[in-house]
């Protein structure tokens, strides 16, 4: 392509394409080599792929959010989740996070009790 004010070459920002690729379009942004400033052109890319038939999508909130099939590390039954890295199920996480808690305020106790003798 060639710049429509000097007649130079317009050469390409790959970071704009990959931008607008990530969109859904095609184009980028191209600037001259003499400098003389630089033009956008975006086209609306071929009709976006439906999700894998293996995804669900939930309506919470008015978004999207991905269902994900786990196998929980604890009991390992297999449940499904929103979260993006979670690994256990509701019930095991509620365990856990008393078993966590019940710990923290023991050693808790037992710094207190340190500091006071």
């Amino acid at each position: 392509m060639l710049c429509a004010k000097c007649g130079g070459v317009l050469c390409v920002d790959g970071r704009s394409v990959s931008d607008l690729a990530f969109s859904g379009y095609s184009g980028g942004r191209y600037f001259c080599v003499m400098g003389c400033g630089d033009v956008w052109i975006k086209e609306l890319a071929a009709e976006p792929e439906p999700p894998m038939l293996s995804e669900r999508l939930e309506r919470r909130k008015g978004q999207h959010h991905t269902v994900r099939h786990i196998i929980c590390l604890d009991c390992h039954q297999p449940t499904d989740t929103l979260g993006s890295y979670t690994q256990r199920c509701i019930p095991c996480r509620v365990v856990r996070h008393r078993e966590q808690e019940r710990e923290r305020a023991r050693r808790t106790r037992q710094r207190h009790h340190a500091a006071v003798a």
